[in-house]
């Protein structure tokens, strides 16, 4: 008989302790549930977007900047393009870059021949190295050499993660583009007309020239992401 009283006792007992239990993991999942993520935290300590961007981030798009000969072809000048969000950003501002200039302003032209084509790009300390088609070496329009090589190479050293540019051709490294040199290609701020001078593309959104300045509304910044995933 005290067998069987103690193993009633005891069933009993499990049966008063499983609810108790229970409502101890609720609770604990509960208040979990109730604390700040780390990502809310984030999104709090972020400063407040604005409309345009708030509505670029929804829509999944981020700007660029590329800088195209003006209609002397003497200088550069920055075209602001929002562009849908891409992994490989450095890949997709270099054709948009071949593509030319969305403005029907006449104050900028294509610096390359459209039918470039862009067959490969990669990173290796801090030096883009940029593959294109051979018709890239062609001239095209009245943009001098110049700008059209660092027309290309400022579209690419706008991001932080690139110091420097190497051009291949049909995957041969070259010296020298058209009378000019190749071997130290970086950000050149002396062709860039008027440096803090603006021009809008179709959205009505501007940016200012300058290395390392790309304003997109990508979460990540261009030096936290990988710009070149193919």
């Amino acid at each position: 008989m005290r067998k069987i009283k103690f193993r009633s006792v005891f069933i009993l007992g499990l049966f008063l302790l499983i609810p108790l239990t229970g409502c101890n993991v609720l609770s604990s999942l509960i208040k979990q549930e109730g604390e700040k993520t780390p990502l809310a935290q984030l999104l709090e300590s972020s400063p407040a977007l604005s409309s345009d961007q708030a509505v670029s981030a929804v829509k999944g798009e981020q700007s660029i900047k590329l800088f195209f000969p003006d209609k002397t072809g003497k200088n550069l000048i920055v075209e602001n393009r929002t562009i849908p969000k891409t992994v490989s950003l450095a890949k997709e501002s270099a054709v948009q870059w071949i593509k030319g200039p969305q403005s029907a302003s006449g104050e900028v032209q294509a610096a390359a021949n459209p039918e470039t084509v862009l067959k490969g790009i990669a990173l290796k300390d801090g030096a883009a190295t940029v593959d294109l088609s051979k018709e890239f070496l062609q001239a095209y329009g009245k943009a001098e050499p110049q700008t059209v090589l660092y027309g290309l190479v400022n579209t690419l050293t706008q991001f932080s993660t690139v110091q420097s540019v190497r051009i291949r051709i049909e995957g041969e490294e070259i010296k020298t583009f058209r009378g000019q040199k190749t071997d130290q290609l970086i950000f050149n701020n002396d062709l860039v007309e008027e440096a803090e001078k603006k021009i809008n593309d179709p959205s009505g959104e501007s940016i200012q020239a300058g290395p390392g300045n790309s304003s997109g509304t990508d979460s990540g910044s261009p030096s936290s992401v990988n710009i070149f995933t193919n």
